[in-house]
């Protein structure tokens, strides 16, 4: 056994050098590095692109592991010693300083201290790599054998012989199958091992785990545990192309943004393609190596998104469907993000790299890309062509390109002078399309920012605009024919709300449209109606609500599109046109902030205190001036609202269920639907709405009577309801009962039939339980359905000791000194203004109806 112990020991004397190729040639041997002066696809003339070990010598030699033997040739082929293995370890672990610190010394007797590799050897032993042999020598040019050199591999992992069953080399090489070191070679323990396998064997090292009682709970392969190289399985998330904020040779990963050594690269041809995964060799934040890709993917460019189905093309130009998983991992500009976060951000041409799981059945993550948007070029002519035309950098052919404005595809001699053009593709080039961008700035500059020599932004009527990247400073310099503080300028903008460009305003009419949202008048003191002036509040087609003034009427402009002409940066004309071409009404409604939505939860006929034109929603009550005087209830509409105006309705957007409550328990309800009898339990993921306010589901049982109505509003495929909103049941006026006799017809105005269902007391009765002094009421839905007849039989007698505020204005009344409310039906000639008031301390009756309020006085 003590034997077996120390022929084991014999074994970790394993080294070799790939620094020098020649046997004994020292001054290749201490080589530290690569010469990247060279082209790295020639550096070694017997090693091609075609052998299997290319990659694996291309990194060692990028990490300064290995390097030629001084003629250009690597000797693929040559068998490799103790004293090279010992190098070798030595770089791949990141050593040579410690080695560099132990030269000039030896502790074998054929090993001079002054040999090359002196320090390295030293930095071996004392790293627990190798020893000397059994008679005391190194032995520094004998081969090093496959059964050896995989010991000291998984020595170098951490893993000990007591820790291996089996014996020696057979449990060694076992634990180096089945960590993966030599997938793909088949040699004999003893057989001697060529130099390319070698730097298989290596490469395979630094990308292995450490056995984790070394590393603690974080589990780090070889490679990241000595510093020498790290990040493996690293997702590419960007490059220039991508993103414009970083450099030409900088990507964006999962781990952070790393520069890419281009000469290092050179080596394999290879471009870390966005969305892939890799292994990255990282040495002071530079990758000067990459893997090639670890996974398949899918590459998709977005079409359309709704919600969680994205349609899309491929890259042959089929096109497909698909349904984002929750279960996907999804990153957008450089991080991970939630998949609504991802949806928020799809449109057309965004690109999608979907990478496949092991299995295939599924994507284990997915990078989301923004549409690629080519530098904006300015239209500065008439077109005249039909089919195709050069703007700039952009070439459009209309029979291939799609050219979009206001959100609507166009002519080619639809696009107009001053408008800024983009090409839009997907990340690889592909799907073109034209966007037309045509928002102008029209004013005066009052300020540039910081300065005219140092110019970021322009202020236009002291509003701070930035300059984009392609804007031509020359244009604001000071030179000759350049714009100045105090001139008045027509203010390209691009996507961004960045200009562009700057005109002389007379290039371009200053003539727009605009929707008006409000205006007020000043008339002067000593002045008429003539001679009034008006602030109007326009809505201008760049997105912002800006105010003028105008010597224009604008009475009957309120709520409709209007022409404007600036006549300076504070005052304009306005003109109310005829027609209002329909391009220019799609333009305002892609327009964000112009049309916002709401849902009509009341009006004058469920609540008391809104008036004809005014309606309750969910942003609160609003006056409903707009082009559909009648809002459904319950229904959604996509709308104009500026303050407390509905100024402009562009449709209704939801299909609605009206349901009549007949009876409820708890959350399930009888009612009826269209004329049909139905049972339901009321859906608990359905938002409701009550008197204007969001409920709690658990808070509807506590709301729901006989005669509610409710209003479902069904979800984009009628497979439940988004919202339902609540009313509580329609009274009639109250009726008090005058009559002494039985009752079999009506009381008052309310006439009964054989059919009719009269409540009183909770209970039902017949029309002769109705008394002198009932209170008597019609309760419908809000669809004037379902009647029956609630009789109310609440009333106080007393002394009056006080009419409130006063009894020309009465509100409430004492009795005893308790107060009640009057209702607004009551008749208050009784109180004021007849021949016989009521008068304080006067005994009376009260009558009550319903909501407790005072309805009459007997």
């Amino acid at each position: 056994m003590k034997r077996i112990g120390i022929i084991i020991l014999v074994v970790l004397v394993l080294v070799f050098s790939f620094a020098s190729i020649s046997t004994g040639n020292a001054d290749t041997g201490t080589n530290a590095g690569p010469d990247m002066s060279g082209e790295p696809d020639s550096i070694f003339t017997d090693v091609g692109v075609d052998d299997g070990y290319y990659e694996d010598v291309g990194r060692l030699w990028v990490l300064g592991i290995v390097s030629g033997d001084g003629t250009g040739r690597f000797r693929p082929d040559d068998m490799l010693t103790r004293e090279q293995f010992a190098i070798l370890m030595v770089r791949a672990s990141g050593l040579e300083e410690k080695a560099e610190l132990l030269k000039g010394s030896t502790s074998f007797p054929d090993i001079p201290a002054d040999r090359y590799s002196s320090g390295y050897i030293n930095a071996a032993v004392s790293q627990g790599y190798i020893a000397g042999m059994p008679d005391g020598n190194f032995n520094p040019g004998q081969n090093i054998t496959y059964a050896q050199t995989l010991t000291v591999l998984v020595r170098a992992l951490g893993y000990r012989n007591e820790e291996l069953p089996g014996t020696w080399p057979y449990n060694y090489m076992e634990k180096a199958k089945s960590i993966g070191l030599v997938q793909g070679l088949e040699f004999d323990s003893n057989d001697a091992v060529p130099r390319w396998v070698a730097v298989k064997l290596i490469n395979r090292l630094l990308d292995t785990r450490m056995k984790e009682s070394l590393t603690g709970q974080q589990a780090r392969t070889f490679g990241e545990y000595y510093g020498v190289c790290t990040n493996p399985g690293s997702i590419i998330l960007g490059n220039q192309n991508t993103h414009k904020s970083i450099g030409e040779n900088q990507v964006i990963t999962d781990k952070g943004i790393f520069n890419v050594n281009a000469v290092a690269f050179k080596f394999t041809g290879r471009e870390l393609e966005p969305g892939r995964k890799y292994n990255l060799t990282i040495v002071d934040d530079e990758i000067v190596w990459a893997s090639a890709p670890l996974n398949e993917v899918k590459r998709i460019t977005v079409i359309s998104a709704v919600e969680n189905k994205v349609s899309y093309y491929l890259e042959d130009k089929s096109a497909g469907e698909i349904y984002l998983s929750e279960k996907t991992a999804y990153y957008y500009n450089g991080s991970k993000q939630n998949l609504e976060t991802v949806r928020g951000m799809l449109r057309q041409n965004s690109s999608i790299v979907l990478a496949y799981d092991k299995d295939k059945d599924g994507y284990e993550y997915a990078a989301v890309f923004d549409p690629i948007y080519s530098r904006p070029e300015v239209m500065r002519g008439l077109v005249s062509a039909d089919s195709s035309i050069a703007i700039g950098s952009i070439i459009i052919d209309s029979a291939s390109i799609p050219v979009i404005k206001g959100g609507e595809a166009i002519s080619i001699k639809e696009i107009k002078y001053g408008d800024v053009l983009y090409e839009i593709t997907d990340i690889w080039g592909n799907y073109k399309y034209i966007f037309v961008n045509e928002a102008k700035v029209h004013g005066r500059i009052t300020g540039i920012i910081p300065n005219i020599i140092a110019a970021s932004g322009l202020e236009i009527d002291k509003v701070p605009y930035n300059l984009s990247g392609s804007f031509n400073k020359n244009k604001i310099s000071g030179g000759k024919g350049s714009f100045s503080v105090g001139d008045s300028v027509a203010a390209l903008l691009g996507i961004n709300g960045e200009i562009v460009d700057i005109l002389n305003p007379d290039e371009i009419g200053a003539s727009e449209y605009a929707f008006l949202l409000n205006y007020d008048i000043l008339i002067p003191a000593s002045g008429t109606l003539k001679s009034a002036t008006y602030n109007v509040r326009l809505f201008l087609e760049n997105g912002s609500r800006v105010t003028y003034k105008t010597n224009t009427d604008p009475s009957g402009m309120k709520g409709r599109f209007v022409k404007f002409a600036r006549i300076d940066s504070k005052t304009v004309s306005l003109e109310l046109p005829d027609t209002v071409d329909e391009s220019i009404k799609r333009n305002f409604a892609s327009i964000e902030g112009f049309y916002s939505e709401c849902i009509i939860l009341g009006n004058s006929r469920t609540f008391d205190y809104l008036s004809e034109n005014q309606v309750l929603t969910d942003a609160g009550i609003l006056y409903n001036v707009s082009n559909e005087p009648v809002l459904e209830l319950g229904n959604k509409y996509r709308a104009v609202i500026d303050g407390d105006y509905i100024l402009l309705v562009d449709g209704r957007m939801k299909l609605l269920e009206n349901v009549t409550v007949k009876s409820a328990v708890d959350n399930r309800i009888s009612g009826i639907i269209q004329g049909t009898d139905v049972n339901m339990v009321l859906p608990q993921k359905t938002v409701y709405y009550y008197n204007g306010t969001r409920q709690d589901y658990n808070n509807l049982k506590n709301i729901l009577t006989a005669n509610s109505s409710i209003i479902f509003a069904y979800n984009s495929d009628k497979t439940g309801y988004d919202y339902g909103v609540i009313f509580d049941p329609l009274h009639s006026k109250p009726v008090v009962n005058r009559s002494a006799y039985t009752i079999t017809t009506s009381v008052g105005s309310i006439e009964f039939t054989a059919g009719d269902i009269i409540l009183k007391k909770n209970e039902v009765v017949d029309s002769s339980k109705i008394n002198y002094g009932d209170v008597v009421y019609e309760v419908t839905d809000i669809w004037d359905g379902n009647r029956y007849i609630l009789v109310v039989n609440k009333r106080e007698r007393g002394v009056v000791t006080a009419i409130m505020p006063n009894v020309l204005s009465p509100q409430f009344i004492q009795l005893k000194n308790v107060t009640y409310e009057f209702d607004k039906d009551m008749d208050f000639s009784k109180i004021y203004g007849s021949d016989d008031p009521v008068k304080i301390g006067e005994t009376v009756t009260l009558l009550f109806g319903h909501d407790g309020k005072v309805v009459d006085i007997l």
